[in-house]
């Protein structure tokens, strides 16, 4: 195959992903006070492109170099979706990162960077997730790359804790702001005595290393009771909200600040009797 079939076979496909992938905006809300704080970005429709799940279509692109130009296709448009959400201004975008991308020689940062500035969105407000399930503390460069986001001002979060085998050495000289606790030890919290006390260890670790902790997966009332109870800060899950499309967020944005405006009235009207 010629260099210029290679390159078009490569354009072909970065242009068919960016044409047929959408996000998905999942509310992230504050477990105590219910505010929402940020909405984690999903990738849909990589179905129409003939990959079964979104981890072979990011192998796909690795063994083929093009991670990186993939991944900032990506970020580009799920920050202009983004900033276009009236709902989500001045909260925090969670992206999912491949671990891989922090490993390649041609990682930028900076093009973050000047996505977020053209968009007019604060990079303290951009939260890159890695997930523990993918071992990136494998990852040869990863402190440095990781400090070289934070030099950004990118916040940076673990995501499904628990999942993995991360050295808790490593992870006390890293700059991760928040933990994700994974949503498999959280539906389990309020049966199993030993899930919940996994839960309530990532929390007290994750506090103690400074980081800010969000239960993944919440369902139930009992899962939100139990959470705020033992410390847990933020929450996601189908109990709040299911991933949204970009167009659905502001309707579901003013129905939950009425549940919640309900719900603190109700329990002010219970503690004064």
């Amino acid at each position: 195959m010629s260099e210029l079939d290679l390159k078009s076979r490569e354009d072909a496909f970065l242009s068919a992903t960016a044409q047929t992938v959408t996000f998905a905006f999942q509310p992230i809300v504050n477990i105590h006070t219910g505010r929402c704080i940020g909405f984690e970005a999903l990738l849909r429709n990589i179905d129409r492109l003939g990959y079964k799940t979104i981890s072979s279509l990011f192998d796909h692109a690795w063994n083929k170099g093009l991670l990186n130009r993939l991944d900032i296709i990506l970020r580009r448009m799920v920050i202009a979706q983004f900033s276009q959400t009236e709902a989500c201004h001045g909260s925090k975008l969670f992206f999912n990162i491949d671990n891989r991308c922090l490993d390649s020689r041609d990682y930028q940062p900076h093009e973050t960077s000047k996505l977020l500035e053209q968009y007019s969105l604060a990079p303290e407000n951009f939260v890159m997730e890695l997930s523990e399930s993918n071992d990136f503390l494998a990852v040869r460069h990863l402190e440095e790359s990781l400090q070289l986001c934070t030099e950004y001002g990118f916040k940076l979060a673990i995501d499904d804790f628990g999942t993995g085998d991360s050295s808790l050495t490593r992870l006390r000289s890293m700059p991760f702001t928040e933990l994700k606790i994974d949503q498999e030890f959280v539906r389990g919290c309020t049966r199993s005595k030993e899930q919940q006390s996994i839960v309530n260890s990532s929390i007290e670790l994750g506090h103690q290393l400074g980081m800010l902790i969000v239960a993944e997966g919440v369902q139930s009332p009992e899962e939100w009771d139990v959470l705020g109870a033992v410390g847990c800060d933020i929450a996601q899950g189908y109990l709040i909200s299911p991933p949204l499309p970009p167009g659905d967020v502001p309707a579901w944005a003013n129905s939950w600040k009425r549940l919640n405006a309900e719900s603190i009235m109700s329990r002010a009207g219970q503690e004064s009797h």
